[in-house]
């Protein structure tokens, strides 16, 4: 259901209907914090917060699309090898360009680095 919701509001996305965007994965990431468990709610719920933080960045959020981002990295990254490599390289990609936008280069250099 939580992937359902979050389909839909991509394609409000694509619309760039950037609100009800955000109200459906809102609704998504309800959804996935009532689940304790599920092989893929890791990667859902990194995707879900992911997206919302695209949504509140072309709202003009950043300080919301900079929670979600790094709620998205954090979810991402804390069950290891479960997770496609791709998306948290795609929630990397995205905080950095919000960072970037908002004139912190650095950080966003940082965040991009490799791993060592």
């Amino acid at each position: 259901h939580a992937i359902d919701l979050d389909n839909l509001a991509l394609a409000h996305q694509n619309l760039k209907q950037y609100l009800e965007a955000s109200e459906l994965q809102l609704r998504a990431l309800k959804v996935t914090n009532e689940l304790k468990s599920g092989q893929y709610l890791s990667g859902t719920k990194g995707t879900i917060l992911h997206n919302l933080g695209s949504s509140y960045v072309e709202l003009g959020r950043y300080k919301d699309a900079e929670k979600y981002f790094k709620e998205s990295i954090a979810v991402l990254t804390s069950v290891g090898r479960e997770v496609e490599p791709w998306r948290v390289n795609t929630a990397k990609k995205s905080y950095a360009d919000l960072l970037r936008r908002t004139g912190r280069t650095e950080e966003a250099k940082k965040l991009e680095a490799p791993a060592l």
